[in-house]
């Protein structure tokens, strides 16, 4: 249950019949095998990481003493560090976005506009393709309830 546990993109998960699966996919960042780096099994793989037994390359006997070796960090530091950094990350992402200055954040976007027009000569279909400044408010303020609502459902969970 390492991989479960050790993951910060809330990417496995635990079935029914109590093992480990993978349950959201797309939250899996590209080229972080940290899961991969704590499985004690080498069960994880990332075809695209340079290095084996990570990448899928034959396991070694070497690999299985040294994943034999791991231990859980959590247990070594004295908690759940994993939840306390999620935790942490939830915090700051509801600090931010009340931190927020839409109004300000709208006009450095014009400036930049400006600036890349008169500067690069950029062509006007591209920046025509650029979303309006309606459609940038309104992307904004469905950030921000999705901010309050993590907020809210983070405040609700119980303490560990």
């Amino acid at each position: 249950m390492q991989c479960l546990s050790f993951c910060l993109f809330d990417v496995y998960g635990v079935s029914a019949d109590k093992t480990i699966q993978v349950q959201n996919q797309s939250n899996c960042k590209t080229d972080c095998p940290a899961c991969s780096r704590v499985c004690p099994e080498v069960a994880i793989m990332f075809p695209k990481y340079r290095h084996g037994p990570i990448n899928g390359d034959a396991v070694q006997a070497d690999d299985v003493r040294r994943e034999a070796m791991k231990i859980d960090i959590s247990a070594l530091l004295g908690g759940d560090v994993y939840s306390m950094l999620r935790d942490r990350s939830a915090k700051a992402k509801s600090r931010f976005s009340k931190e927020r200055d839409d109004e300000r954040a709208l006009k450095e976007r014009q400036t930049c506009l400006v600036a890349l027009k008169r500067d690069l000569d950029i062509p006007a279909e591209v920046l025509a393709a650029l979303p309006s400044p309606d459609e940038i408010l309104a992307k904004a303020e469905a950030a921000r309830l999705r901010a309050e609502a993590a907020t809210r459902a983070a405040s609700s969970e119980p303490e560990v």
